[in-house]
Formats: structure tokens, C-alpha cells, sequence
């Protein structure tokens, strides 16, 4: 998701948002959709038994961004890793997503 805080309302004062409009709330845009990501590469990719339509698609539980790339193609850009764990589940793999991503100033 994309996500300007640019003209987002003060909301520190308030105790809750529960009961109020959605236009207090930022708008997102969706930059990159795990989904649609292609299975494969270099070696196998392990896919759980359950993940049959999504292989690689799984509940994102942690994410960092990185210092920015100093050379290179994605000069400038910053490295965003993504992780989901097994949960010790033997249906579940953990995977480590890293992304390139250029932050709007």
C-alpha cells in the first residue's frame, strides 16, 4: 500500500476512532499485490499444502525498512523486507519477502 500522511487529520486528541466519518482516516493505494508475485526462480520454491492458488502468498507479520541503496540500479531506493513465519504449523513456511522501494519525499 501507498500511504501519504500529507493531509491526514490530527487525531492524538482523540480517544477513539471508532465513531467517526471516514474521511478522518488516510487513504492507501495498493503499490504491489503479493498474489500476483511469480513462483519459482533460481531454485524450488516450497509451497504449503493449502497454498495451492497463492503459493507464496502468506500472513505478513513483520516488516523493516532499509537505509538506501548507495549504487546500482535501485540507486536511491530503500530495501523493504517482509517476513511470515510457520507458526509451527507443518501447513505453513516462513518466508522472508524483499522488496525495492522508492519513498515519495
Amino acid at each position: 500500500m501507498q500511504l501519504s500522511l500529507a493531509h491526514a487529520q490530527n487525531v492524538t486528541a482523540l480517544t477513539s476512532l471508532w465513531h467517526q466519518p471516514p474521511k478522518i482516516f488516510a487513504a492507501d493505494e495498493l503499490v504491489v499485490d503479493l498474489a500476483t508475485c511469480p513462483v519459482g526462480g533460481r531454485g524450488q520454491v516450497a509451497v504449503p499444502a493449502s497454498a495451492a492458488q497463492y503459493p507464496l502468498l502468506d500472513n505478513v507479520e513483520g516488516m523493516a525498512l532499509g537505509t538506501p541503496w548507495t549504487s546500482g540500479r535501485y540507486k536511491g531506493w530503500h530495501p523493504l523486507y517482509l517476513v511470515s513465519d510457520d507458526n509451527d504449523s507443518d501447513d505453513q513456511i516462513t518466508r522472508l519477502y524483499s522488496l525495492a522501494v522508492k519513498l515519495r519525499p
